[in-house]
């Protein structure tokens, strides 16, 4: 998870009361819109899932958390959730665990003119690189990405993978 300034801080403040809870935080991010929105996604570290308790219960935890450490300047809004079925992969335990899955990434740099590409993950090698099949300019490729230049990446769901495509994968400018 490529976390910077605030975003590290609150993560370093709120990870180990949810890690203490047996679940982890799969995605931390803090947008700013009227008021400063705080999104959490959770999952389970034992099993697959999350319930509306989990959400619940990290949700109050959290927000004691930040009401006694106070360290969001403004009011948020806090939003705890789980992955969903386009769920984002912010680590590289993450991308081992969906090898065969549908993705979509967005990379830092371009690769033959492109940043965008969705694929079939096949495979995460010694070195970190991403192993994605995938189409370039028309042609059915093999790319070897490195993980730190991906930019934000996330499941394609199985009922999203043969329908267009017009929601756009968000990344950090």
């Amino acid at each position: 998870m490529r976390l910077f300034g605030r975003e590290k801080h609150l993560y370093e403040l709120i990870a180990p009361v949810v890690e203490a809870e047996g679940l982890e935080i799969v995605r931390l991010q803090l947008g700013h819109q009227k008021r400063s929105v705080l999104q959490i996604m959770i999952e389970r570290m034992d099993k697959p899932g999350v319930t509306v308790g989990d959400c619940q219960k990290v949700s109050r935890m959290v927000s004691r958390l930040l009401d006694v450490e106070d360290p969001l300047p403004d009011a948020y809004i806090l939003e705890v959730s789980s992955p969903g079925l386009d769920r984002p992969l912010t680590k590289i335990e993450h991308f081992k665990t969906f090898i065969g899955e549908k993705v979509h990434l967005k990379t830092l740099s371009s690769y033959d003119g492109q940043s965008s590409f969705r694929g079939k993950l096949i495979a995460i090698e010694e070195n970190q690189d991403i192993v994605l099949s995938g189409n370039v300019n028309g042609e059915d490729v093999e790319l070897h990405i490195p993980f730190q230049d991906i930019d934000a990446a996330r499941i394609i769901p199985e009922e999203q993978q043969t329908q267009p495509k017009n929601k756009k994968l968000k990344g950090r400018k």
